[in-house]
């Protein structure tokens, strides 16, 4: 096994019981009545959906550590060899709750998001960027009420042109999606035989040839 391990993904678990390890101590994970606990010596400090089971155990040379609490969330960190985490994809990584709610609150998660919810969040991050851009036309009256006028200027522009990026990806989705839907219908398209295209038709000297 290499020597140097390194995080291949985490995941946010809730706490159980008040005992505190330090960061970086080696837990074990079994598998227990649809959940997954996590056990320090024997004792069950967090547990996490058995939705990752798959995922942790696929990983042959791994080992599990507790990272940070914070309140209600405790960081289970999932490390492999170096050469096994470059050669991963993070889109097989799975998204953990709180991953999951914060691409929900931006609009960002496609797996559970229509086309309807895709152009609703584009077109209120759209109003959005209308209304920085209206802020900012007020922007020198703003300098003579307040010395902090210039970084609430620049924030402003830099919020814009995030909710910028994020209909650009958006839109890139329903794009994908489109054109994932044309080409199904062109597989599964039935031939016409009353399309001229593809018509058996003869040419002058009586050879046959499709036209196309």
């Amino acid at each position: 096994m290499d020597k140097e391990m390194v995080e291949l993904f985490g995941i946010d678990a809730t706490p159980v019981g008040d005992r505190r390890y330090p960061a970086g101590t080696e837990a074990k994970i079994f598998a227990s009545d649809g959940n997954l606990l996590v056990k320090v010596e024997g004792e069950v400090v967090a547990k996490l959906p058995k939705a990752y089971e798959d995922q942790i155990r696929a990983e042959k040379e791994k080992k599990i550590v507790l990272g940070s609490r914070i309140g209600d969330i405790i960081r289970i960190s999932v490390k492999v060899p170096y050469s096994r985490a470059y050669a991963f994809d993070m889109a097989d990584a799975p998204l953990s709750d709180s991953d999951r709610l914060r691409l929900r609150k931006h609009g960002l998660d496609f797996d559970h998001m229509s086309d309807i919810d895709l152009t609703k969040c584009n077109a209120a991050d759209i109003r959005k960027m209308d209304l920085s851009s209206f802020g900012s036309g007020l922007y020198s009256i703003g300098q003579l009420l307040s010395g902090d006028a210039d970084t609430a200027f620049i924030i402003d522009l830099l919020k814009a042109q995030m909710r910028q990026q994020w209909v650009l990806v958006r839109q890139n989705e329903q794009i994908i999606r489109l054109l994932r839907e044309i080409a199904y219908n062109s597989a599964n398209e039935q031939p016409n035989d009353s399309d001229p295209r593809i018509d058996m038709t003869k040419d002058d000297v009586g050879t046959e040839r499709a036209w196309r």
